[in-house]
């Protein structure tokens, strides 16, 4: 079964998306990152209304437009998937040297904070200065501060379905 950035179901055999749910087979998800597709198994599925998210094992994510593999450009996290088209990508940020694992190793949650500040949009003045300042220098400051990068976007993918021997 493929699904479009739309979340619109492109292609499908005598599957559906309850039957998935209902399955009880491993599945595993093949997305489209520019050149390469990504299979990764599901770790964890879940349901809200109609719209079924499956989230995968800890995998190595390549940057999504790169032409061709590269571990020094890959980072290891975790992706999201959902049947209305969007996924979310969490990539923990390799650190190059241990003054850039300091702050996130010593202030955990500080880091944590920090990091989500550069994610979602607030109302309170200070948190918008201070998301403003990590967005405007995330190169220079955040291999310090922040320990991981959240992305979230649009993009088609395929459910495979493990085929059982009768």
């Amino acid at each position: 079964m493929q699904i479009d950035q739309n979340g619109t179901v492109i292609e499908a055999t005598n599957w559906t998306l309850d039957k998935i749910w209902n399955a009880q087979r491993k599945v595993k998800i093949g997305l489209m990152m520019g050149h390469m597709t990504l299979i990764f198994p599901v770790r964890i599925a879940y349901r809200h209304g109609d719209v079924i998210s499956f989230a995968s094992k800890d995998v190595v994510i390549p940057e999504f437009d790169a032409r061709e593999f590269s571990w020094d450009e890959s980072h290891v996290g975790n992706i999201c998937v959902s049947t209305d088209g969007s996924i979310s990508i969490y990539r923990k940020n390799k650190p190059g040297s241990v003054l850039e694992n300091l702050l996130p190793m010593v202030f955990p949650r500080l880091s944590r904070k920090l990091s989500a500040l550069t994610e979602l949009d607030s109302d309170n003045v200070v948190k918008k200065w201070i998301s403003w300042v990590l967005k405007k220098n995330w190169r220079l400051l955040g291999k310090y501060i922040i320990p991981f990068k959240i992305t979230h976007t649009q993009c088609r993918f395929s459910i495979f379905l493990e085929n059982l021997k009768d």
